[in-house]
């Protein structure tokens, strides 16, 4: 019976044995077949999953760059309204004058130019004002010219419409721009529509009708003489500021003229910034107070010249000139400023209120416009 028993259980182990095999292996193959389905579901849920982190990524990263561009944008807009109130704090409004014509940074110096109504001798006119460097108008003098009264466009047409002519294109002065050569009286017939501006050496045969006046005969004054020039206009004309290498007197025969004078010992407040040293480039309808700041303290003279007013201008002093918009008609003397006034040379001379130049054997206009060419040369030199 024994070896039946132990037969039987070897069996029943077999089948043991076997079933537990046959369970392994169907929970391999189960475990196998879901770890496949889940690892396919899982990579897909981690391909999504992915694609969302990129999305995420790409929106935090144009979050980023809006937030720091408008925080930036916020930030330099702060700074840039401190910054104004700082240089208004600082600086307060624009300077006085600025953008406004030349003269509105500050009034002009009260009765600061002397006026005579008749010529002194050329021994006061020189002590008093060529050496002194000091300018002073002479009312009315010039009323006692024959051009004064003589000297209409209907005149001048007649009499000297066949002379050709240097003419400016434009009223308000340009350094740069050409000028026009016409005859005087196609200048006649369009000036008063056309912005042209007469400004022109006198021919000598205009010098019989004005005349070297008093204060310049003798002393040796008479000798320096450079050239007689004349200008015309409609009015409404404006020089540049600037200075001239001679002594100017100028006499006005019809309209009037504005000067705006700065004494010449004032060089470092008037920016003479054009090549040929003798002017400013400052707009004198409109004066930009930063790039010539120093027009900002510059004392100033203002003076008012009128029918048959003459003005003296001493040598190197600063001027700006302005006509009224009306017939303007003027003529300038430019002398040689005389360092020694010769007083044995007005012995024994009788002086007139106006000499004919004739007397003085003038030379040409064309070798007075070369001299005076000469000595605009010379200033250059002299302000550089």
């Amino acid at each position: 019976m024994a070896p039946k028993s132990s037969q039987s259980q070897s069996s029943k182990k077999s089948a043991n044995i076997t079933g537990e095999e046959i369970h392994g292996v169907l929970s391999l193959t189960y475990v196998r077949n879901h770890t496949k389905e889940f690892i396919q579901n899982y990579l897909l849920s981690l391909k999504v999953l992915q694609f969302t982190r990129n999305n995420i990524l790409i929106l935090l990263v144009i979050f980023l760059f809006s937030y720091l561009f408008v925080w930036n944008g916020l930030l330099l807009c702060c700074y840039n309204l401190a910054k104004g109130a700082q240089l208004f704090l600082t600086f307060g409004s624009a300077p006085p004058g600025h953008l406004k014509p030349l003269g509105f940074h500050q009034p002009p110096i009260p009765d600061g130019v002397t006026e005579m109504f008749e010529f002194p001798s050329p021994q006061q006119f020189w002590k008093e004002f060529v050496q002194a460097s000091k300018p002073v108008i002479f009312r009315g003098v010039a009323k006692k010219l024959p051009a004064f009264s003589l000297w209409t466009d209907d005149f001048l047409r007649l009499h000297y419409g066949h002379i050709h002519m240097s003419v400016e294109v434009k009223k308000k002065e340009d350094r740069t721009a050409a000028t026009l050569l016409m005859l005087f009286s196609d200048f006649l017939r369009q000036y008063e529509e056309k912005p042209y501006y007469l400004v022109e050496s006198l021919h000598f045969s205009f010098l019989k009708e004005i005349g070297i006046p008093k204060i310049l005969q003798c002393g040796n004054l008479q000798k320096s003489l450079v050239d007689i020039v004349g200008w015309l206009s409609s009015g409404g004309t404006k020089s540049v500021l600037h200075i001239d290498s001679m002594d100017n007197l100028n006499c006005i025969l019809d309209g009037s003229k504005v000067a705006f004078l700065v004494n010449h010992t004032l060089t470092k407040n008037v920016n003479i910034d054009y090549e040929d040293g003798s002017y400013s480039g400052v707009d004198v309808e409109k004066v930009d107070m930063y790039r010539y700041p120093g027009l900002q303290d510059v004392p100033w003279y203002n003076v008012t010249i009128n029918p048959g007013d003459c003005i003296f201008i001493p040598y190197m002093w600063f001027h700006s000139v302005q006509s009224t918009k009306q017939r303007n008609l003027a003529f300038n003397i430019w002398f040689h400023h005389l360092l020694y006034f010769n007083e044995s040379d007005c012995e024994g001379k009788e002086l007139q209120e106006f000499l004919p130049f004739y007397m003085l054997g003038m030379p040409s206009s064309e070798k007075r416009r070369q001299e005076r060419r000469q000595l605009a040369d010379s200033t250059r030199h002299q302000v550089n």
